[in-house]
């Protein structure tokens, strides 16, 4: 059983990486040169107010230091832009360009067809069955991520 849950985890990762692939090709031409991890970014930036890196680190659950790297990578492509606010001069703040709009809203497009796909194939399962599913995922994704901790990836 563990087995055939390990080969079918492993395909559906595989397929999320086709999925990514096939994205890659099709999308907008606007998010040719922009990762997934700018484009979820841009997109935190939009919907937080006020994004600062402390904010867009917890809100994209990535290290703050992962958050300068992509903000950096951000502004020179002109997509987001810093800002200060009147009474904190000392805390910087980000906002979208107009590319960075144009981004935005190529992404959403994306979601939303994403979520229509999700949405009808969700329907042949009961209320229950998907809660089983969400909870299973949730759970099985925080055991492997205590599983990680203290793994040795070295070699010895």
């Amino acid at each position: 059983m563990t087995n055939n849950l390990n080969t079918l985890l492993s395909n559906l990762s595989n397929t999320f990486d086709l999925i990514n692939d096939a994205f890659k090709k099709n999308a907008d031409p606007v998010l040719t040169n922009y990762s997934i991890t700018e484009m979820h970014c841009i997109e935190h930036i939009k919907k937080i107010k006020n994004p600062n890196v402390t904010k867009l680190s917890a809100s994209l659950r990535i290290t703050r230091g992962g958050v300068c790297k992509i903000i950096k990578r951000l502004c020179a492509k002109s997509a987001v832009s810093p800002y200060r606010l009147d009474e904190n001069k000392k805390e910087i703040y980000y906002t979208l360009t107009e590319t960075g709009e144009k981004i935005f809203l190529a992404h959403e497009k994306i979601h939303q067809k994403w979520l229509e796909k999700d949405s009808d194939f969700l329907k042949q399962f009961n209320k229950k069955d998907v809660e089983f599913a969400l909870k299973f995922i949730q759970k099985y994704s925080d055991h492997l991520k205590k599983s990680l901790t203290g793994f040795e990836w070295r070699k010895k």
